[in-house]
């Protein structure tokens, strides 16, 4: 029996920034597979080409070279329309919540932009989405009137994960989406994540610089140094014996996380549970 296709396969990705001479190369012949519903974790310091490798397979910016596959479609021989219209296949989560979110509307207009812009129902039909949205991320429906300068950080990362799967994606990209929260509400956004990918069965790539993280939530993981991908494997594998110098160093350096269920402050929230956040 042959092996199902991949979701999204990369050959050999590079990309380029500057011209000749003092130009810098950001990914250095890249190459990946991620299967439907699964969860890679990409893992590096900052500079380490990780950020720039997202943006890419799913063509915010061009590839110098290389090629990126979804569902076995060339996705660079799309069209600029063509793109458009698949684009609702995958989704990003980016690190700064406030940053991402549109300040001058409301938390239940943000989540349902994609569907204007796109042009799914109308106003009434949005809100309804919207407020559904919202509960499922663990949110309250009377958030749905704020606006994002009077929500928490956390409560804005949830904000931005409801817009994220707003269009229903099969491919969740989340770009360093718990740095900028402190550790309490990190674990809260780890298990809201793996809740939600159990429960509707997105594939995540999960870009960070914590290895406690990526073992929380990914199978395998590919570590990246200076644009280049320098050992990837099975999570277990690569953390229980490291075979490059760079991911020992990592290795050293991982920030704990305190396991789904601890009792303690903000802790609690397993993903099923999506209790309301007051702070």
């Amino acid at each position: 029996m042959s092996e199902p296709e991949p979701l999204l396969r990369a050959v050999d990705l590079v990309k380029d920034f500057g011209g000749r001479g003092g130009g810098t190369r950001a990914v250095d012949a890249v190459s990946l597979e991620l299967a439907a519903g699964e969860t890679l974790g990409v893992v590096g310091e900052s500079g380490s080409g990780k950020s720039t490798l997202a943006r890419l397979l799913i063509r915010l910016i061009e590839p110098t070279s290389g090629q990126i596959h979804y569902r076995g479609e060339d996705v660079l021989a799309w069209s600029p329309g063509e793109l458009r219209r698949r684009r609702s296949s995958w989704q990003m989560v980016f690190q700064n919540p406030f940053g991402s979110l549109l300040p001058h509307l409301s938390v239940a207009d943000n989540v349902t932009e994609p569907l204007r812009i796109t042009r799914q129902g109308d106003r009434r039909i949005r809100r309804a989405r919207a407020e559904e949205l919202l509960e499922t991320v663990g949110l309250a429906r009377r958030h749905a009137d704020l606006y994002p300068h009077a929500m928490s950080g956390g409560q804005q990362q949830r904000v931005a994960i409801a817009r994220a799967l707003a269009l229903s994606p099969e491919l969740l990209v989340c770009d360093e989406p718990t740095s900028a929260l402190d550790v309490s509400i990190q674990a809260q956004i780890l298990s809201l994540l793996m809740g939600l990918q159990e429960e509707l069965g997105f594939a995540m790539l999960f870009i960070t610089h914590n290895l406690a993280v990526v073992e929380r939530l990914a199978a395998r993981v590919m570590v990246m140094e200076r644009g280049r991908v320098v050992e990837a494997g099975p999570t277990d594998q690569v953390f229980g014996a490291p075979s490059h110098p760079y991911t020992r160093t990592l290795l050293g350096s991982v920030l704990p996380l305190r396991p789904v269920g601890t009792r303690g402050t903000e802790t609690t929230n397993a993903p099923s549970e999506r209790t309301p956040l007051v702070d």
